[in-house]
């Protein structure tokens, strides 16, 4: 081989086997592990269950699967944190502070602390189904 080559070939071996040890560097923080629990109201004609929930620094990371069923509206939630709402299925109309908005499978609505959500699936024949990534922070 070519001394080019021998270099190439060094190359990748040390990459493999850097690529073959684990070497951890911090300790994981403590989150949920068990499967997520069952669905409970949030708020009338809004189930939801938390999926994972850990701390990271001083902010909570929650992730929770909602559903709103086929000719539901659910009363108004206010979030305690921020939150990204992402659709999985249904289409329904959010209402976000009394302004509209219509939403299908593949949207995401960020949602700003403090503001008041409800979902409007009362014209739809399935249901709404979303995860909503909740974060926030004691004290605020």
């Amino acid at each position: 081989m070519t001394p080019l080559g021998d270099h190439i070939r060094f190359g990748a071996i040390a990459l493999v086997a850097g690529a073959m040890i684990h070497v951890p560097c911090a300790t994981p923080a403590p989150a949920q592990t068990g499967a997520p629990g069952e669905f409970e109201q949030m708020a009338p004609g809004l189930l939801g269950r938390t999926v994972f929930k850990t701390e990271a620094g001083s902010t909570t990371v929650e992730i929770k699967d909602i559903i709103v069923g086929p000719g539901k509206t659910s009363e108004v939630i206010t979030l305690q944190g921020g939150a990204i709402l992402d659709v999985q299925g249904g289409e329904a109309t959010l209402l976000v502070d009394g302004k509209e908005q219509r939403v299908r499978p593949g949207n995401t609505v960020s949602l700003a602390q403090n503001q008041n959500i409800a979902i409007d699936n009362s014209r739809a024949s399935r249901p709404l189904v979303a995860r909503l990534i909740l974060l926030s922070r004691p004290g605020r």
